[in-house]
């Protein structure tokens, strides 16, 4: 082999392989050997007299190994290169798509819960859930259930399905311990179950699987919702498709989950503030009506008649019309006590009381108890002589009655004393003048020997 080619393969091996750490391929070296000892290897039985020939020929030979040796390096640079470029461009396309993906996630996300916070009631949220998540999870039903007796039952409280028939209904109760629900509610993590017919064959007892598998479902993601300060009840999502749920549902729900049972947490305790305002305001409606109300007849009391009897005096007074009163009293009625009993004194009372409500039945009209045995009748817009008219018919009505009075020396049976009065109310003048002359005919009715009308 000739020196100047000795020479050169070194060089150039040491060249190539140098260029290593540039990261060429390992095969590299050994490929540029073999090529140069091709190249500048002298012919097989060649003569001294060709040396000076052939050392010129390895001069050129040499300088067109080396503009090869630059060629390949640069082509193997370049495509290095390209590879690398080509697969940052993807990562970044890739990291792109997912800043987009994940980016639309928290709008859409936040949209949504922005527009379920505008719901006052449970159910009214729910609704929305129903209506607004499908982009984010798919779902072919949705129910909600609540932890009850401190978390020792769940009840199912709403339900939507797309389903003809709801097999796992409103009003469904399970006990917790000792199913997957404890284990899900003790882990405060969602659960996904991709194959709800396997789970109930290895399951047999779970009634909630067997009813969901009924209505056709096969998939179930199920979402422990957290309120103010506890786990409060369980969102289960169903799918008709198996294996339905990812990871990236469960995150999605995650990233709801806590909020959206905020938001359950506070309309629930909206719903109780407003039947706890619904029972006090009931309560003082019963107190108001037992502050006005006679207990024993069911009449209005004497302060409620009062109010009656001012506030028509002063629209009578505004429109000019009269205002007629009638004042009953049982005659000899302590009497009747002493004779029956105070039991039969208070049914004979509340049956001359009903005598005079289905007597005085126009509207506005309005009977009371005004004392005792005393009874008042307000007849707004009658006249005297249309309130004589009225009494007359009280009379009779009472009379017909028929109820036994043996010790009574105006008649045996229950009669009654009444005085009536009109006027046409003036400025100047107050209700406290028809009750005095209602009043004063009364006790002419009685001194001129009862069961009659004066005034």
């Amino acid at each position: 082999m000739a020196p100047g080619v000795g020479k050169m393969d070194k060089r150039s091996h040491g060249e190539v392989t140098r260029t290593r750490g540039g990261r060429f391929p390992s095969a590299g070296p050994l490929f540029l050997g073999v090529l140069g000892e091709v190249l500048f290897a002298p012919p097989a039985g060649a003569s001294a007299t060709g040396a000076v020939s052939s050392q010129f020929s390895s001069m050129a030979g040499r300088v067109w190994f080396e503009a090869l040796l630059v060629f390949v390096t640069i082509l193997l640079v370049a495509m290095l290169a390209w590879r690398e470029l080509r697969v940052r461009r993807k990562a970044e396309q890739w990291l792109a798509h997912e800043v987009r993906m994940r980016t639309e996630e928290i709008e859409r996300t936040g949209e949504i819960l922005q527009r379920i916070n505008e719901g006052v009631g449970v159910e009214e949220v729910l609704e929305l859930v129903w209506e607004t998540f499908r982009p984010l999870i798919p779902y072919d039903r949705i129910s909600y259930a609540e932890l009850l007796d401190g978390g020792g039952r769940v009840g199912v409280v709403w339900v939507r399905s797309s389903s003809d028939e709801i097999r796992l209904p409103v009003g469904f109760e399970a006990l917790t311990a000792g199913t997957s629900l404890s284990a899900v509610l003790e882990q405060n993590e969602p659960r996904i179950l991709n194959d709800l017919q396997a789970y109930l064959r290895e399951h047999p007892d779970s009634v909630p699987t067997r009813l969901i598998v009924e209505e056709g479902m096969r998939s179930s993601l199920t979402v422990p919702l957290r309120g103010l300060e506890q786990v409060q009840g369980f969102l289960f999502f169903n799918s008709r498709e198996p294996g339905a749920y990812t990871a990236d549902h469960v995150r999605i729900i995650q990233r709801l989950a806590s909020q959206l049972g905020v938001i359950i947490g506070k309309s629930r305790l909206h719903e109780e503030l407003i039947v706890a305002k619904w029972n006090l305001e009931e309560a003082n409606r019963r107190l108001e009506s037992l502050a006005r109300i006679d207990p024993l007849t069911g009449l209005g009391n004497r302060r409620f008649f009062e109010d009656r009897l001012e506030s028509e005096w002063r629209r009578q007074l505004r429109e000019g019309g009269s205002l007629g009163l009638i004042l009953v009293d049982l005659d000899n009625f302590k009497e009747y006590n002493d004779t029956y009993g105070h039991q039969a004194g208070d049914v004979c009372l509340r049956k001359v009381a009903g005598v005079l409500q289905s007597v005085a039945r126009r509207a506005g009209d309005e009977v009371a108890r005004w004392g005792g045995e005393e009874l008042a009748v307000l007849l707004p817009g009658v006249d005297a002589e249309g309130a004589r008219r009225v009494a007359e018919e009280l009379r009779r009505e009472v009379t017909e009655l028929k109820m036994e009075h043996r010790n009574s020396p105006v008649a045996p049976f229950v009669t009654i004393s009444v005085g009536c009065a009109s006027l046409i109310p003036s400025p100047g003048h107050g209700s406290e003048e028809l009750v005095r002359a209602a009043d004063t005919a009364l006790y002419r009715a009685k001194e001129n020997g009862k069961n009659r009308i004066e005034g």
